[in-house]
């Protein structure tokens, strides 16, 4: 566009597009995207994304019904470090929600009330039964 002293863009797109699609190009393994086809398409689309269909795989979940736990506090920058990171009330994990990707717990109190919401297992710690 310089070179023609120009800034009518739209007449340089057609020769830019054509430029971008007759390169190589390394997500697509060194191919040019002109030379992707529907006959080569799922193989190309597995080798930029994986096997389709291929389930990731699920950690097992950390706690298991009824374990005990400790739920983490928040703390600020400013809280002394010498303080408990963990909660003192011990808890139960009353559902273990394994579709979740990570896993996430409901908890409940000594009572039977459940806390609102789900929590992470970096949010919880196990404790011995007591």
């Amino acid at each position: 566009m310089s070179e023609k002293h120009t800034l009518k863009w739209t007449e340089a797109l057609p020769k830019i597009i054509d430029a971008i699609n007759h390169s190589k190009c390394r997500v697509l393994g060194g191919l040019r995207p002109v030379d992707v086809s529907f006959n080569n398409a799922k193989k190309i689309r597995e080798m930029v994304f994986g096997p389709i269909g291929k389930n990731k795989l699920r950690k097992k979940p950390r706690f298991k019904e009824n374990d005990h736990v400790r739920m983490s506090r928040s703390k600020n920058i400013f809280s002394k470090g010498y303080l408990p990171n963990y909660s003192d009330e011990i808890l139960q994990i009353d559902l273990v929600k394994k579709k979740a990707n990570p896993n996430r717990y409901r908890v409940r109190d000594d009572n039977g009330e459940l806390f609102k919401g789900y929590f992470y297992p970096e949010e919880l710690t196990r404790v011995k039964e007591g």
